[in-house]
């Protein structure tokens, strides 16, 4: 063989074999559990939430809101506190400019009659979940109304 030919060959060799020891650590990790792999930071596709089938929403705190939209099931965070979720009878939502669809995105909001609150993260929940949150919810106003009335 010319000397050329096998020089390029193992210069090929020696960055193959680098490559590859390069990568053995991200295959190691994309095969080791799920559980432990850090979650997409946006919903995608049919997760995302389709403003026209939301229905209803709860009010958790002045940070999060639950969304019913059907079949899907959401828990909002805002990125800050959003005062006037608690008083205000309808929301909207911003989403991407094309669908419309909420997925969590750095421009996505909920709307109230003053101002938007901007999602730092969008959750989809199951229908139990959602539930459980719901009931928890009750229970705190219902502890809170209880104390308010025994202090008056």
């Amino acid at each position: 063989m010319n000397a050329r030919v096998v020089a390029t060959l193992s210069t090929t060799l020696v960055l193959f074999a680098a490559g590859a020891a390069a990568a053995a650590p991200l295959v190691a990790a994309a095969g080791s559990d799920q559980s432990t792999a850090p979650r997409s930071a946006y919903l995608r596709g049919s997760q995302c939430l389709d403003p026209a089938f939301a229905r209803g929403w709860v009010y958790l705190d002045d940070r999060h809101i639950l969304v019913d939209a059907g079949r899907n099931r959401y828990r909002i965070e805002f990125s800050s506190y959003c005062r006037d979720i608690a008083f205000t009878p309808v929301i909207g939502f911003r989403g991407e400019p094309v669908g419309g669809r909420v997925c969590g995105g750095p421009f996505d909001s909920v709307l109230t009659r003053d101002m938007p609150c901007h999602i730092q993260r969008m959750d989809l929940i199951s229908r139990e979940e959602y539930k459980a949150m719901e009931t928890q919810r009750a229970r705190d106003r219902a502890e809170r109304k209880m104390k308010r009335r025994v202090s008056s």
